[in-house]
C-alpha cells in the first residue's frame, strides 16, 4: 500500500492528515496513534552506553510525543541495519556511532525492532527535530514508566538485568 492509499488511522479509523518529520511528508493520525512509513517495517535502535550511562532521547514526534526512547529509527531501502542503526543515531543526536554486537531482533504488529549495543566514535551530541531532550542516565534514573515503546523498555530492562527475555 502506498502512502496515498492509507487514508484512515488502523488504531482509531481517524482520516490521516500530512505531517513533516526531517523534511519528509508522511501521513499521520491527527489523534497521534500512529504514523504511516510507507514501505518501511524494519528499524534498529542503539544502546549506546558510557561510563555506566544510557542515552535516551525525548521524542518530539508521534508515537510517543514525549516519552523517552533509545535512539533509532527505520530503515530506509537498500540500507543495512548498522547502517540504518548509525545513520539514525546521528540524525537524531549528532553523534558517530558503531555496532558492537546484535542483542535481539524483537517483532511487533508493524515494525521489526533489530538492537544494538552501540560504541561512540565522535561527533557532537545535539538534538534534532525529532528530540525534545537527549539525555544520559544512570541505570537508577531511567524513566521506565515513560518509555515509549514496549520493546525499548524490554531491551532497558534486560541491560540493566531485570529480564532476561524480550517481549512483543
Amino acid at each position: 500500500m502506498n502512502d496515498q492509499e492509507y487514508a484512515y488511522c488502523p488504531v482509531c479509523g481517524t482520516a490521516l492528515t500530512g505531517t513533516y518529520v526531517m523534511g519528509k511528508s508522511y501521513r499521520h493520525c491527527p489523534e497521534g496513534h500512529y504514523t504511516f512509513y510507507p514501505g518501511q517495517s524494519v528499524g534498529a535502535v542503539a544502546l549506546l552506553a558510557e561510563q555506566g550511562n544510557i542515552l535516551l532521547e525525548r521524542r518530539a514526534i508521534e508515537p510517543g510525543y514525549g516519552m523517552w526512547a533509545l535512539p533509532g529509527g527505520m530503515a530506509e531501502r537498500g540500507e543495512s541495519m548498522e547502517q540504518c542503526m548509525m545513520r539514525e543515531v546521528f540524525e537524531e543526536t549528532g553523534l558517530l556511532v558503531e555496532p558492537v554486537r546484535l542483542l535481539d531482533a524483537l517483532g511487533g504488529k508493524h515494525v521489526c525492532t533489530v538492537f544494538y549495543e552501540a560504541r561512540l566514535v565522535g561527533g557532537q551530541l545535539v538534538k534534532s527535530d525529532e528530540s525534545m531532550e537527549l539525555r544520559w542516565f544512570a541505570p537508577e534514573e531511567i524513566p521506565l514508566e515513560q518509555i515509549a515503546f514496549p520493546r525499548h523498555k524490554d531491551m532497558l530492562l534486560r541491560w540493566l538485568g531485570l529480564s532476561d527475555k524480550g517481549g512483543e
